[in-house]
């Protein structure tokens, strides 16, 4: 059986087709609101606890984790800039309100 990888940032060792993906998920929308959320999961760790500070330095604080972020995951921000359009409006809700 030949696989193809979906995503190319998963690691060879997870060679996976496109059937299997909807085996676990209903739609493109529910994979990439799924991937989406685990990044910002990750990217709110990387901003941390609110402290008091400045409002300029928070402001400061979260451009400079969005900026690293997107920096260290190149692949995700390139992603999610091309596909968030296409996301429905409901998993865009639930996005944004994070």
């Amino acid at each position: 059986m030949r696989y193809r990888r979906v995503d190319p940032t998963l690691p060879p060792r997870f060679p996976i087709t496109g059937s299997a993906v909807y085996r676990h998920f209903s739609s493109k929308d529910e994979v990439l609101a799924a991937l989406v959320d685990r990044l910002l999961d990750a990217l709110l760790i990387r901003i941390g606890e609110p402290i008091d500070s400045p409002p300029e330095a928070d402001f400061e604080g979260l451009i400079a984790a969005h900026v690293e972020f997107s920096i260290d995951n190149p692949e995700h921000a390139t992603n999610w800039n091309r596909e968030q359009a296409t996301l429905s409006q409901v998993y865009r809700a639930n996005i944004t309100r994070r």
